[in-house]
């Protein structure tokens, strides 16, 4: 069985190189600011393990902040949680006391425009009640004041995190790594991308974030309502982003075929077969799922074959089955109510509903139920 961890030995070394010369490039061509790039892929597409080799290899000469999202999902601010990551990096206790100020400040502008209304609701509750439109345009214009006294509030801020990034950065550059941005609502990713392209402003900081685009994509999509989904998000990712490195799909390969069992290695010829009849291309650890669970399967059925005498299902069939429920939840829910899927009809009244129910991959998922019911022993 193959063990995904970030630190494993997929690990890919040429892109690790390519991210940090692009930085390079950047930071010269960028002198009078902060680099953001964007390691783009789907989720178990390897972002986290580049990430981790990224962090390993900046420790030797730079400031690094790792900053796991996930981790602070529950927090009221994830943007001031990551600001706090900044005190493991700071020498001074002056320039601490200076980013003290800035997190509170940030911390209460924030919630102006919100206090106001909750006061104005609880006003409400005690039965001091709006008399009419007028009052409640009045709320409005209280807030709108407050929130043109918040952005110059931010504006200064802003300009004070530049000085304490600068200060953190006499000595040697800052790194700062953010991973698991696709585990977070969209709402906060999206949120947490903005300002931190607004506020991290800084000559020797470079910001490194993995993020599933799709997500971000659909979110800014829904959030505008913009007709274009592809050309909207393309103008968030350029305004973000200085450059956005994408991790493309790939079809299998024998590192996927690594560590397995005895029991599954008679079986890898077949297996090759039946893949190259799909030309797949899938994240890498959407391979691992696929091989993991192909493992335990033929391993499970020599076994009952040996003890029992029962005949197995033809490999191809396990195989376009064990795919089909990785790929599609659906599918998966259907086979646990109904096993015998595999021997059914690809006009079935369950196949046909699962197809119909389909908003992406629906080719992709046909294709997969022709070799499925198609298929023979090899």
């Amino acid at each position: 069985m193959i063990i995904d961890k970030p630190n494993s030995n997929f690990a890919n070394e040429r892109i690790v190189e390519d991210i940090k010369e692009i930085v390079n490039k950047l930071h010269l061509a960028n002198s009078g600011g902060s680099v953001v790039v964007s390691i783009n892929g789907s989720w178990g597409s390897g972002k986290s393990t580049i990430l981790q080799k990224l962090k390993s290899d900046y420790e030797q000469e730079k400031k690094v902040i790792y900053f796991e999202a996930w981790r602070y999902a529950k927090e009221s601010d994830i943007f001031l949680a990551l600001l706090e990551n900044l005190y493991s990096v700071i020498d001074r206790s002056s320039t601490k006391g200076k980013l003290t100020r800035v997190i509170k400040t940030l911390g209460v502008s924030a919630l102006v425009g919100a206090d106001i209304i909750v006061q104005s609701l609880v006003k409400k509750a005690f039965d001091i009640e709006f008399e009419g439109i007028e009052d409640i345009k009045n709320v409005f214009k209280l807030v709108e004041k407050k929130a043109r006294g918040y952005i110059t509030n931010t504006t200064k801020e802003q300009e004070e995190l530049k000085k304490i990034l600068n200060e953190i950065t006499k000595d040697k550059e800052l790194v700062v790594l953010i991973d698991d941005l696709d585990r977070l609502e969209p709402k906060v990713a999206y949120s947490l991308l903005e300002r931190l392209r607004f506020f991290f402003e800084g000559d020797r900081v470079t910001i490194i974030m993995a993020i599933n685009d799709e997500i971000i994509n659909s979110y800014v999509h829904k959030t505008h309502s913009i007709d274009i989904p592809g050309a909207m998000s393309e103008s968030f990712i350029d305004k973000i982003f200085h450059f956005s490195y994408e991790l493309s799909n790939d079809t299998f390969n024998d590192n996927h075929l690594s560590s397995i069992d005895e029991c599954f290695r008679g079986y890898i010829a077949p297996i090759k077969n039946a893949l190259n009849k799909l030309n797949l291309k899938l994240p890498h650890r959407k391979w691992i799922n696929i091989f993991n669970r192909l493992e335990s399967e033929i391993c499970k059925s020599i076994y009952v074959d040996n003890a029992n005498g029962v005949g197995s299902v033809p490999i191809e069939k396990i195989l376009f089955t064990i795919i089909l429920k990785e790929l599609f939840l659906d599918f998966n829910y259907m086979y646990r109510d109904n096993p015998d899927i595999l021997l059914l009809s690809p006009n079935s009244d369950e196949i046909v509903s699962f197809l119909e129910g389909l908003e992406h991959k629906k080719s992709l998922a046909k294709d997969l139920i022709a070799h499925l019911t198609s298929s023979r022993e090899l």
